[in-house]
């Protein structure tokens, strides 16, 4: 819970001072490109698996076979779920400054229209 208010304060503290939300350098990711990727991966292991436990099966050691080609779908699906959170991060944070810009944008616009006086 501290991890989250941190990182929202420092985003805050980043657009207090004008300062990019991203890297220098680095452009906005494509997120739904991203995760269209990310389930391509998935199902390619998915395939890669299926051969390669069917493969193991015509294998005298069957056991050790199977328990590394699950080991290395583990490895796999882990990389892809570390890829997808690091996704969500980056959509949580792009959504927090356009939520702190309408947050502005509605203060600039109060601050701007006079009170009505009676």
């Amino acid at each position: 819970m501290t991890r989250i208010l941190f990182f929202a304060l420092m985003l805050l503290a980043q657009v207090a001072t004008g300062q990019p939300t991203t890297a220098p350098g680095q452009e906005p990711m494509d997120i739904e490109a991203e995760r269209r990727r990310i389930q391509a991966e998935r199902l390619q292991e998915a395939e890669r698996h299926k051969r390669h436990e069917a493969a193991c099966y015509a294998r005298f050691a069957v056991s050790d076979c199977l328990l590394a080609n699950r080991a290395q779908r583990r490895e796999v699906l882990d990389q892809l779920q570390k890829q997808e959170s690091a996704i969500h991060a980056q959509e949580r944070k792009e959504k927090a400054f356009e939520q702190l810009q309408r947050v502005r944008d509605k203060a600039a616009a109060k601050d701007s229209v006079p009170a009505a006086v009676p």
